[in-house]
C-alpha cells in the first residue's frame, strides 16, 4: 500500500469510530501535513457499515493527536482489533433459551422488542424440537439468572456458527461454565433448523444499526484514549480481537465479559445508558492482562501483599488464587482513574473505591503511574521497572488498617429446585435398570417399545431405540440392531447415544464383512462432541480393526 492509500487507511478507520470532520483533519494535519485534509473531504461520503470495525492500528495517528510518545525502536507495530459485532450463534443460544423458559425481566420495559417478537414468532412455529429444550433448561438450571444467562452466553461465543455450532475448543478447553452443557451444540443444530432461525435472524439483524450508531462515538473515545495514554501495550501478536458483542435477546442491563485464548468479549444486553465504564475495564485488561503475565514470576516474591486481599467480601475468588490476575486488576483500576481528566478528589475517590473492594495494589500502581506518564516507553517496556519499586513493607504499612465493604446484594437469587423425572424419565430408567443390572430382556423390551413410541420427548425416543438395538444385539439379530440404533439417530440423541449406536453400527458393519461402512461409522462416533473416554477408545478399537480388514 503506497503512503495516499495508507493515509486513506487511517482516516477511513477514524471516520469509522466516530469522530467528525473537523477533528479528522485536525489529526489529519497533526499526523500527515496539511495535505491530507483533501483526503478527508474525499471520505466525507464514506456509509457507516452495520459491522463497525475499531482498528487499533490507528492509534498510531491518535498518539498524533493526543501527544508524541516514544516507544523503543524494537517495538513491533500494533494489529490487534477491536470491533462491534453481532453473532447469529448468540443469537440462536438466546433465542433457544428464551423459548425454553428464560424468562427474566421480561415485562421490563427495557427489553429489545426483538426479544418479544422472536419468542412468539417460535411459539407460532411450535417447533418438535421445543419439548426437549424445555427438559433440557430445567435439567441446566442454576441458583440465579446471572449463573444461567452467564452459560449460555459462554456456549454461543465459542461455536463456529450455524449451521452446525461446533465448539471452537476440544471439550476439556471449553470454559468452566460451559462444562455441564455437553451436547448443546446438537440441540443449536436442531433449533436452528427447525425454527427457522435463520429467516429470524435476517429480520432482526438490521435492527442493530441504530445500536451501533449511539454506542460507537463513546467506545470509539474510550479506545483512544486508552491507547493514547499506555501508548498500546499490547503481546505483539497479530491475532488478538477485543469483540463488543451486542444481544437483543437477553434480559435487560447485563455485561458480561469473556477472555478466551486470543480473544476478548463484552457481552451488552438492552441498557438505557451504555455501560462504557465496564467496557473501559475490559479494554483495559485486554491491554495490560499480556503485559502482567509476561511478567508474574518477577514479582511472585511480593505475593505476601495478597494476604490483605483475602479478607475482602467484595472481591472475587479468582482474584483472591491468582495473584497476577490481581495484580492487573489493580493496574487497570488505576490506570482507569489517571487517564481522563477529572478533578483530584474524583481520581482518589475512585482509588479509594477500588481499594475498599479488595483491589489492594490500586493506590501503588496510581502513584506510580505518575513516573510513568513523565517517561518515553510504553508499558510492555516499562512495567518491569513499576513493579520492582513496589515495597512490600510499605504496601503493608499502607493497608493493615483498610477497612474492606461488605459484599453488595446480588442479583434475584432463587432456590434451586429439585427436578421432578417426567413419567416417561422413570420408566427409561426402569428399563434401564432391568437391562443392565436385572437382565430382564423381556420386561426391558416392553418398556422400550413402549417408550419409542412416545413422540413428545425425541430424546427418550432415541434412547428407547438404542436399548432395543441392544436387546437385538443380545438376541443375535444383527439386522433388526441396525435398523434399531439408525432410528436411535433420527430422533435427536444425546452425545453418547449418539456415539454408541455409531460405534455399533460399526461393529456391526464389521462383522457383515463391509470395512468401508464401518471405517465410516467409527469415525463419525470419533466427532461426537463430548465423547467419554470410554466411547473414544472403543471407537478408536473398532476403527483400527476395520482399517486392517482394507488392508
Amino acid at each position: 500500500m503506497d503512503s495516499t492509500g495508507g493515509r486513506a487507511f487511517a482516516l477511513s478507520n477514524l471516520r469509522i469510530i466516530g469522530l467528525s470532520n473537523l477533528r479528522l483533519k485536525s489529526i489529519a494535519r497533526r499526523a500527515f501535513g496539511l495535505d491530507a485534509e483533501r483526503l478527508v473531504r474525499r471520505q466525507a461520503v464514506a456509509p457507516l457499515r452495520s459491522l463497525l470495525f475499531l482498528c487499533v492500528a490507528v492509534a498510531c495517528v491518535a498518539v498524533a493527536a493526543y501527544g508524541q510518545f516514544e516507544a523503543p525502536p524494537e517495538a513491533t507495530p500494533v494489529t490487534d482489533a477491536v470491533r462491534f459485532e453481532v453473532s447469529e450463534s448468540l443469537f440462536t443460544a438466546m433465542a433457544l433459551i428464551n423459548a425454553a423458559g428464560y424468562d427474566e425481566d421480561l415485562t421490563s420495559p427495557s427489553n429489545h422488542p426483538a426479544r418479544n417478537w422472536v419468542r412468539q414468532q417460535i411459539a407460532a412455529k411450535n417447533p418438535p424440537i421445543v419439548a426437549d429444550l424445555k427438559q433440557f433448561y430445567k435439567d441446566h438450571r442454576r441458583d440465579n439468572w446471572q449463573q444461567e444467562l452467564s452459560q449460555y452466553v459462554s456456549f454461543g461465543l465459542v461455536t463456529d456458527g450455524p449451521p452446525e455450532f461446533n465448539p471452537l475448543f476440544v471439550w476439556n478447553e471449553m470454559p468452566p461454565d460451559t462444562q455441564e452443557l455437553r451436547g448443546f451444540e446438537a440441540y443449536l443444530r436442531l433449533f436452528h433448523a427447525e425454527a427457522k432461525i435463520g429467516e429470524l435472524w435476517r429480520v432482526v439483524e438490521p435492527q442493530f444499526e441504530p445500536l451501533l450508531r449511539t454506542y460507537q462515538p463513546q467506545v470509539a473515545d474510550t479506545i483512544l484514549k486508552a491507547n493514547s495514554y499506555l501508548r498500546n501495550p499490547t503481546s505483539g501478536t497479530t491475532r488478538r480481537t477485543f469483540q463488543i458483542v451486542l444481544d437483543v435477546l437477553g434480559a435487560p442491563n447485563h455485561v458480561e465479559t469473556r477472555a478466551y485464548d486470543n480473544m476478548a468479549f463484552v457481552v451488552v444486553t438492552p441498557t438505557p445508558e451504555f455501560p462504557i465504564e465496564r467496557v473501559k475495564l475490559a479494554y483495559l485488561h485486554y491491554l495490560i492482562d499480556p503485559v502482567v503475565y509476561r511478567y508474574r514470576e518477577s514479582f511472585e516474591t511480593k505475593r505476601a501483599v495478597m494476604d490483605f486481599a483475602l479478607g475482602a467480601p467484595m472481591l472475587s475468588q479468582g482474584y483472591k488464587e491468582d495473584f497476577a490476575l490481581l495484580v492487573s486488576a489493580c493496574l487497570v483500576r488505576a490506570v482507569a482513574a489517571r487517564m481522563e481528566p477529572m478533578p483530584t478528589a474524583q481520581r482518589q475517590a475512585r482509588v479509594q473505591d477500588a481499594l475498599e473492594e479488595g483491589f489492594v495494589l490500586t493506590p501503588f500502581f496510581y502513584e506510580a503511574l505518575v513516573a510513568f506518564e513523565k517517561q518515553p516507553a510504553n508499558l510492555r517496556y516499562y512495567f518491569e521497572e513499576m513493579i520492582a519499586s513496589l515495597d512490600v513493607y510499605k504496601e503493608n504499612a499502607r493497608l493493615k488498617d483498610v477497612q474492606f465493604r461488605e459484599a453488595r446484594q446480588g442479583r434475584l437469587v432463587r432456590e434451586r429446585k429439585v427436578v421432578e423425572l417426567s413419567d416417561a424419565e422413570k420408566m427409561l430408567e426402569e428399563a434401564e435398570a432391568l437391562l443392565y443390572e436385572k437382565k430382564d430382556y423381556p420386561g426391558a423390551r416392553q418398556l422400550y417399545r413402549q417408550l419409542s413410541e412416545n413422540a413428545q420427548n425425541r430424546s427418550i425416543q432415541s434412547r428407547a431405540y438404542f436399548g432395543l438395538g441392544r436387546l437385538s444385539v443380545l438376541d443375535r439379530q444383527p439386522d433388526l440392531a441396525i435398523e434399531f440404533f439408525q432410528r436411535a439417530l433420527e430422533f435427536n440423541p444425546d452425545p453418547a447415544t449418539e456415539a454408541w449406536s455409531r460405534i455399533y453400527l460399526g461393529r456391526l458393519a464389521d462383522i457383515q464383512e463391509q470395512p468401508e461402512k464401518a471405517v465410516q461409522h467409527f469415525r463419525a462416533a470419533l466427532k461426537v462432541p463430548g465423547l467419554t473416554r470410554q466411547a473414544a477408545d472403543a471407537a478408536r478399537q473398532g476403527l483400527e480393526q476395520a482399517q486392517k480388514r482394507l488392508q
